[in-house]
Parts: structure tokens; C-alpha cells; sequence
């Protein structure tokens, strides 16, 4: 499990614009890319819908996975943005190490993975 203050609670998250956010595609997921107000420690949330994987269990399954090669990288992310991933259905078979490498990549893209 990510840290408290690195977790981004959807519900709670400002509606912004379309223009607001930049969306970044991944080999297994989008990167829903937005600024936050304040320069405070960069926050993450996971979205898996039903369409990916039917089960509740496997959408879990997937999301902690996620979490998991999330957490390594938590201290090379820059600060002040707010970060989605909406999760492909080709990432429900990967495995952690080759999502680690597909977030690192995706975030290095988007300019948020201190150099």
C-alpha cells in the first residue's frame, strides 16, 4: 500500500478540465497527468474497470501489483501533480517488473521522473 500522502482519493479529486490534464499512453496503461495547487508530494490513483478484467479479484489482484512497482518509484517523482493510471487489460497478465519498467518509461515521458 502506497502512503497516505501519496495516495490520490478519486472522490475527493477537483473536477478540472480537459485542457487541464494531459493524458500519456502506456504499453499497459494511460497516464492521466494533472498539476496539483500546492507543491505537495506527488499523489497516485489506479482505475481498473470491469471491462478490463470481470472479477473483483483480479482487478485487485492487478491494482496491488501496480501499487507494488508504484512504491519504488514514489521518490524519484517530481512534486505537485496528480497522477491516474487507467489500467489496459494487457496489464492483468504482466508481471510486476515489466509494469515497474512501463510506469518508469511513461512517467519519464510525461517529464514527472526526477533526472
Amino acid at each position: 500500500m502506497l502512503p497516505q500522502k501519496h495516495r490520490l482519493s478519486l472522490s475527493k479529486r477537483p473536477q478540472r478540465r480537459k485542457r487541464e490534464e494531459r493524458l500519456i499512453q502506456g504499453e499497459y496503461f494511460g497516464l492521466l497527468v494533472g498539476k496539483q495547487d500546492t507543491d505537495a508530494d506527488s499523489r497516485f490513483a489506479i482505475i481498473v474497470s470491469a471491462k478490463v478484467a470481470k472479477k473483483a479479484t483480479q482487478r485487485n489482484r492487478t491494482k496491488r501489483r501496480l501499487t507494488e512497482a508504484i512504491r519504488s518509484l514514489v521518490k524519484d517523482t517530481r512534486k505537485g501533480f496528480d497522477i491516474v493510471l487507467l489500467v489496459k487489460k494487457k496489464a492483468t497478465t504482466a508481471s510486476v517488473d515489466e509494469l515497474q519498467s512501463s510506469i518508469q518509461h511513461t512517467l519519464r515521458k510525461a517529464g514527472i521522473v526526477k533526472q
